[in-house]
């Protein structure tokens, strides 16, 4: 079970009145009741490790097992198209309607724009792809080199297409 799971659970119990929740018991309280937690051996050496290097170990993991998926995940990342993002208003109204960035959608030389912009981009990753494929580099590690061309493009980019990036 994972570290997530298992928090959400025991607060679950917790707000269920199954097991109290040392968290929310009154300072001022005299219940002697001490809460024991038992962590694995999976989660002590995943503290041990950044949170974007688990996660990558487990993907990678999952396309080593599973060589279809991987092809499938670097064949779409690679030829995929990229869309812009928008932040929908309360009022549901187009003319209060904005991209991530602020520009109202309605802005049409703003698309255009991004749309030659992200099939330059989408040209770039499809020749990274392509040129790994032929040198025959392992399905995982072309995912990998997709995955860091996108984490090296404009900040502007990122924020057309919805793209987070750790730590932000």
């Amino acid at each position: 079970m994972e570290i997530g799971s298992i928090l959400t659970n025991r607060y679950n119990a917790a707000a269920a009145g199954i097991v109290k929740n040392p968290l929310t018991v009154p300072k001022t309280s005299t219940s002697k009741e001490e809460v024991q937690v038992q962590i694995s051996e999976t989660a002590k050496n995943l503290s041990q490790i950044g949170t974007k290097q688990a996660f990558n170990d487990r993907m990678l993991n999952l396309y080593m097992s599973d060589s279809g998926l991987a092809e499938t995940t670097a064949k779409n990342l690679a030829y995929g198209q990229d869309l812009l993002f928008v932040k929908l208003p309360e009022s549901g109204l187009l003319k209060d309607t904005y991209y991530l960035d602020g520009t109202p959608v309605t802005d049409q030389g703003y698309k255009s724009r991004f749309e030659s912009e992200a099939g330059a981009y989408r040209k770039q990753r499809i020749a990274l792809y392509e040129a790994e494929k032929s040198k025959g580099t392992p399905v995982g590690q072309i995912i990998e080199k997709l995955s860091d061309f996108y984490k090296n493009l404009p900040e502007s980019y990122h924020l057309k297409i919805g793209y987070v990036q750790e730590g932000r």
